[in-house]
């Protein structure tokens, strides 16, 4: 990414570092998981960067953002981070917002079509929309090794390549591993006491319920995961969204490093 494009936004716990093409076109904005950065986009931002005004943002504790100011138990939450963002979408009074959220990203933009008035489109990729009110996330994630080594508070240079492969960042054919490497150095940085804060609070299961938020404006989701996803129990989608879910048969817990070109398909179907 050019570095003549990213900029800052002082939001009310820190700052906020953000990739910006200020095109005037409509926004399309960018939502990392847990502990990884911006660059993780960066194959979609070469294929879409002439079509929308891309956003892809850090953030706080990750990437080139600030670590939060204070009150950390929030700040580091899907409702922590989605304040930040909303703050920094009616700053530019940004209408016709589509919003592609990956993994922890994924929670945000469904946080983000309840709560954001100017969300049109939410795609999330390797994110399952479960029930607070329920209380069903064991029926809707798998919980295994994978999940628990994302919760560590420091990492090797080999454990966060290790950790990035298991998540489905890996070089292959279209990902040299000089684009992996800004990735790896975003996953450092990323902040232990974050980390920690951010998976429990999505267990703890607060804020808004996305199972619910969903199934109310399912015509603006669409949900993307592999058929290898070690995460995401593929039955419940099939149960509860089939009619919105693509599963993508070769793929793991990344649809856009996989399939780069699968969003700008899905956009130009629209």
């Amino acid at each position: 990414m050019n570095i003549k494009n990213v900029f800052n936004f002082y939001s009310r716990y820190g700052k906020i570092c953000y990739y910006d093409n200020k095109l005037d076109k409509d926004i399309l904005l960018f939502i990392h998981g847990l502990s990884v950065c911006k660059e993780v986009f960066y194959k979609q931002i070469e294929l879409l960067n002439n079509d929308f005004r891309i956003i892809a943002i850090d953030l706080l504790g990750h990437g080139g953002s600030e670590n939060a100011s204070h009150d950390f138990d929030y700040a580091y939450t899907v409702q922590g981070y989605s304040d930040c963002i909303i703050e920094f979408l009616t700053l530019f009074g940004a209408k016709a917002v589509t919003v592609y959220g990956w993994s922890m990203g994924g929670s945000i933009a469904i946080e983000l079509l309840e709560r954001y008035s100017g969300v049109k489109k939410i795609y999330i990729d390797s994110c399952t929309p479960v029930s607070y009110i329920q209380g069903n996330m064991r029926k809707a994630y798998l919980f295994n090794k994978v999940a628990r080594l994302i919760i560590k508070k420091f990492y090797t240079y080999d454990e966060a390549i290790d950790c990035l492969k298991k998540g489905g960042i890996v070089p292959n054919h279209t990902h040299s591993f000089q684009k992996i490497e800004p990735v790896i150095e975003g996953f450092l940085r990323a902040n232990g006491n974050m980390r920690e804060i951010s998976f429990a609070s999505l267990m703890e299961m607060k804020g808004v319920s996305p199972k619910e938020c969903v199934e109310k404006q399912r015509e603006k989701v669409k949900i993307l995961v592999g058929a290898k996803d070690p995460r995401i129990n593929i039955k419940y989608l099939k149960k509860h969204f089939a009619d919105i879910t693509e599963i993508y048969p070769k793929s793991g817990h990344a649809i856009f490093w996989d399939n780069p070109s699968t969003l700008k398909q899905l956009l130009e179907q629209n």
